[in-house]
């Protein structure tokens, strides 16, 4: 298997994980006991509003991601020009559309410069931004980005978007997250979708 190979696997995997964990907070109504309708009160109570997404732009799910950053910004950000890979996404499904732009280095995260080996961006709604936002607040680093979008994050080798409904991610690849510099690099990508969007 060559390295592009086992960079487009990983971004893959990240995303089932991703994915498998918005889908079983839909399902489960979330972690909170408040009382409000769950999927299953819903159906209960002849709702019909189990299978519809979340707040935001359905619209989002099936714009092509791979727009959200320029050739030159792939080249700056990964050192090299390469070719993204889009994946539509499905709002019926609460699947986000994804683009991952991956280079052939191997991953070294001890290397001395943060350079990323891939990087992948999703694009849903707003339920993608909260559910990654819950993984990146785990992270030591995590802060709201100011002045990007109507909300901003990043931290814990995540970063999200929020803009006019549609939920945006961003993962970069073979990166030592526990880097100091690793959310400033974050920040630059968020910055750079934002002015793309």
């Amino acid at each position: 298997m060559t390295a592009r190979n086992r960079l487009i696997l990983l971004a893959a995997l990240a995303l089932i994980a991703i994915v498998a964990l918005v889908v079983v907070l839909v399902v489960s109504g979330g972690d909170d006991d408040s009382g409000s309708d769950g999927p299953e009160q819903a159906l209960e109570s002849g709702e019909d509003g189990a299978g519809e997404p979340p707040e935001g732009d359905p619209a989002a799910f099936t714009r092509d991601a791979c727009e959200l950053l320029t050739a030159a910004d792939v080249r700056q950000l990964l050192g090299r020009a390469v070719e993204g890979e889009y994946t539509e996404g499905d709002a019926e499904t609460f699947t986000p559309g994804q683009c991952a732009w991956a280079t052939d280095r191997e991953i070294d995260v001890t290397a001395p410069e943060l350079r990323p080996a891939a990087i992948q961006i999703q694009l849903g709604d707003s339920q993608i931004f909260d559910n990654t936002r819950s993984l990146a607040e785990n992270g030591d680093d995590y802060a709201p980005v100011d002045d990007l979008g109507d909300d901003a994050y990043a931290g814990g080798g995540f970063g999200g978007l929020l803009i006019e409904g549609a939920g945006i991610t961003v993962v970069p690849i073979g990166i030592n997250v526990n880097d100091p510099d690793a959310r400033d690099l974050i920040v630059d990508v968020l910055g750079r979708v934002a002015s793309n969007y």
